[in-house]
């Protein structure tokens, strides 16, 4: 479904850049040569193949569940093997965006607790009976305010990861849950930047 919108953003931005870099200004582009060593050497051998095994396992996560459990083990297991076999180092472990890395998973703990505690069927619940469910797209345009308000106050990532468990539901029962949870993803990006 983001596919036209992505390529469209890209191209939109592409004549941005053009307008704005205004490439006839300078007469030829300096050539740059960068020395390589061997492509395919062990060390890149190694990463090119642990990325496509890890790949392979997210993209077959619902049949590894019962041997890897939760698809961010395979994501540990990745990071365990790229620094205990010194492909990346201590320098790359401390220039790791630690504050990212942080955010993110407080928000995939949060939202699985959510999940799992029984709060998101409650929650849910609540909301649709607030919701004129009749009229959905009345219903719709409430979902997106509430989405661009809590947007606003919380990272929009963490927004995302305990809301649109909640948002499907209400999607489901207002039988356009494509066009909530993709309204509702877009109001709590766009709300969170504009703050």
């Amino acid at each position: 479904m983001a596919l036209p919108f992505s390529l469209l953003c890209t191209f939109l931005s592409w004549i941005l850049i053009i307008m704005i870099i205004k490439p006839n200004d300078i007469d030829s582009i300096p050539l740059v040569v960068y020395e390589r060593g061997n492509v395919f050497g062990r060390r890149n051998v190694a990463v090119i193949l642990s990325s496509l095994l890890t790949i392979c396992l997210f993209a077959t996560s619902s049949w590894t569940k019962d041997a890897f459990g939760d698809i961010s083990i395979i994501s540990l297991c990745f990071v365990a093997f790229m620094f205990g076999s010194g492909i990346l180092t201590e320098v790359d472990f401390n220039s790791l965006s630690w504050h990212t890395l942080i955010l993110v998973g407080g928000g995939n703990v949060l939202g699985k607790a959510v999940e799992t505690s029984g709060l998101l069927e409650y929650l849910s619940d609540a909301i649709m009976i607030s919701l004129p469910l009749n009229y959905p797209w009345v219903s719709l345009f409430c979902i997106l305010m509430f989405c661009g308000s809590i947007a606003t106050f919380i990272s929009h990532t963490v927004a995302a990861i305990i809301l649109m468990p909640i948002i499907a539901r209400i999607g489901v029962s207002l039988a356009i849950p494509e066009v909530v949870v993709v309204g509702s993803a877009f109001a709590s990006k766009y709300l969170y930047l504009s703050t």
